[in-house]
């Protein structure tokens, strides 16, 4: 896996890229700030 130098974390479409090659949280920042929010969400709650 390639690390994003410009945005922080990964984000991979498992159902086109299984190998996690691609990724694409540059191309969906919106989407991976939702995911990363709802994420801290979960942890919070145990």
């Amino acid at each position: 896996n390639k690390k994003s130098t410009t945005v922080n974390g990964e984000l991979y479409n498992l159902k086109d890229d299984i190998a996690e090659k691609n990724n694409i949280i540059e191309k969906y920042p919106k989407k991976a700030a939702l995911m990363k929010k709802r994420l801290k969400e979960i942890i919070a709650q145990g």
